[in-house]
């Protein structure tokens, strides 16, 4: 990768620490009859892994429990009130942000977060709001791991896809990213990987602020 002339985002666990939200907004639920013990290293790892499986994992029931879908819409619920009440950007994401928008590097989202969640994150803060283009699970668009989104995504930014760094915290996030041929920033601050990621096109960060010095070297500025 010679040039960055774009970049694209994964949401929650690569911008938005959306953990504490989720962990508020699965504490008030409850089967009946049963006590639940939330472990937060268990909500954490399954953030980007999307309700079904957070219930599925945390409360070890399956669909085929009387109390799945009930408390998987109670969670629905509490989410919606909550977002970005406990949570927020990671530690120099608003930095990143600004400093791609200083360089007129455009960027982009492609997240598999329903658009309603998401369009609640965007309309909250300036900066995630002059994002470029935004495709969310729900869009008519495959989700990841599907390539399909991040392809769709460089075109309407214009941007070639060897010049594009997409930034995931999950293997999901990694696979899309090979698939669509673009170079991937393994977010290990996030949720996804517990190990640094291996590969010629794949750059491990530890921070937003090792993101912000990789574009700088590859742009010169």
């Amino acid at each position: 990768m010679k040039q960055i002339d774009g970049v694209l985002f994964d949401l929650d666990g690569t911008l938005i620490d959306s953990f504490p939200d989720f962990l508020q907004s699965l504490k008030t639920l409850s089967i009946r009859g049963k006590e639940t013990i939330i472990s937060e290293k268990n909500v954490r790892a399954l953030v980007s892994d999307g309700s079904s499986k957070l219930i599925n994992e945390v409360f070890g029931i399956s669909e085929l429990d009387a109390d799945f879908f009930r408390l998987k819409k109670e969670f629905l619920l509490n989410y919606e009130k909550n977002i970005l009440k406990y949570g927020g950007f990671f530690d120099g994401s608003e930095k990143l942000l600004r400093y791609l928008n200083k360089k007129k590097i455009p960027f982009g989202i492609v997240t598999n977060k329903p658009r309603k969640y998401t369009e609640i994150i965007i309309n909250k803060n300036s900066l995630l709001a002059s994002s470029k283009i935004t495709i969310c699970c729900d869009d008519g668009i495959k989700s990841k791991p599907s390539p399909e989104g991040i392809i769709h995504a460089c075109r309407e930014m214009k941007v070639i896809p060897k010049n594009c760094l997409f930034l995931g915290d999950h293997d999901n996030d990694l696979r899309a990213a090979l698939n669509a041929e673009v170079y991937f920033g393994a977010c290990l601050f996030g949720y996804g990987f517990q190990n640094i990621v291996r590969s010629e096109k794949v750059k491990n960060f530890l921070s937003n602020e090792e993101i912000i010095k990789f574009i700088k070297e590859k742009n010169g500025s």
